[in-house]
């Protein structure tokens, strides 16, 4: 397997031989990725990464003593990384691992649509992995463990899992992870980044180019069939219908917007459409602020009111730099700049507070 970056689930599913599953499941302090954040390890391949630095060397290290050794009961770890190793951030980090044979079975029946919560037990506790969604679970049992863990992550799963969770297997849930078993419940769907793109011309082809590499999906429209490529990155879907009607009352709420095609007009008619769905948290539009002020114009003209011309955020990420790539670039900034505030956890979140600059 080539190291790359694409979400877990689908790493799992080309899985074809012993691998262990690297987990951040737990941060307190400064670290360089959020707990969720996953890797594979193989023999001689990684997949992903936890953060890098020496807390992701030492990881590498005691997942290949764990292939080594053909163990298969799941662990998990405490680093306290400047004790540890130095590192000037001074966070701690909990990794669960939890080792592979092969793809799992479950993996064929989980929608990947669906939220879900998989749970597994580490340090000895005797919860075997299952994943439940509203549907059911998988696989089911009658084992009082189970069924205990299973009321649990029926819990965690009405409430919107959206980091993992570990609990003392007697259910406590402040845990210093010691050596005591842990219950560790994950939800099995990333916050994934839903792109609507508008255009495929240089920037809109550079922008899928970088966005290629992070957990995205993106569905991609030209108005001209030939503009968009044959082959296509993982996550990306293409369409050249011509109702734009039809294609924006299809799109998903949360779905970012990004209008770069190769005719004004058009930008037009897609932003006018665009911008009276509240519930698309961004409407950009590439171009300049004299583009903006033409747009504000017209759109009154066609009866948008102040709010909803307000929404539009044009021009969208602006670079010093115009070549299509560098834009791409600053585009793509701005995106992941909003899908963080919109991803956040509750209690950093500030209500009422503008998602892009004017």
């Amino acid at each position: 397997m080539k190291h790359g970056y694409s979400d877990w689930l689908t790493a799992l599913r080309t899985l074809a031989e012993p691998a262990v599953l690297v987990s951040l499941i737990a941060a307190r302090g400064s670290l360089p990725r959020d707990p969720g954040a996953r890797m594979l390890v193989g023999r001689d391949w990684v997949h992903d990464t936890v953060g890098g630095g020496g807390l992701e060397w030492e990881a590498i290290h005691h997942a290949r003593q764990m292939l080594t050794r053909a163990e298969h009961g799941a662990r998990v770890r405490r680093y306290p990384l400047g004790l540890a190793f130095g590192q000037c951030c001074g966070g701690v980090a909990v990794l669960a691992f939890e080792p592979l044979a092969a793809a799992p079975a479950w993996l064929t029946r989980l929608d990947a649509q669906q939220p879900a919560v998989r749970a597994y037990g580490a340090n000895g506790a005797t919860l075997a992995p299952f994943w439940l969604s509203a549907d059911g679970v998988e696989p089911d049992t009658t084992e009082p463990v189970q069924r205990s863990a299973c009321s649990r992550a029926r819990e965690l799963l009405a409430s919107g899992l959206q980091r993992p969770c570990i609990e003392h297997a007697d259910g406590s849930v402040d845990t210093g992870v010691g050596d005591g078993p842990l219950h560790v419940f994950e939800p099995l769907q990333p916050q994934r980044l839903r792109l609507a793109l508008f255009g495929a011309g240089h920037v809109g082809r550079a922008l899928v180019q970088v966005l290629s590499g992070y957990p995205v999906a993106i569905e991609w429209w030209d108005a001209r069939p030939e503009a968009l490529p044959e082959r296509l990155p993982s996550g990306v879907s293409t369409s050249s219908t011509t109702d734009l009607d039809a294609l924006v009352g299809t799109l998903a709420p949360d779905t970012l917007c990004a209008v770069l095609t190769h005719d004004h007009s058009l930008d037009l008619e897609l932003v006018s459409r665009l911008l009276p769905r509240a519930d698309l948290p961004l409407v950009g539009l590439i171009g300049s602020r004299s583009k903006r002020a033409n747009f504000e114009r017209r759109l009154r003209q066609r009866g948008l009111d102040a709010a909803q011309i307000e929404r539009l955020a044009c021009p969208l990420g602006t670079p010093g730099d115009k070549h299509p790539v560098a834009v791409a670039i600053a585009i793509a900034a701005e995106l992941l700049r909003v899908h963080s505030a919109l991803t956040a956890p509750p209690a950093s979140a500030t209500p009422g507070k503008r998602l892009w600059p004017r």
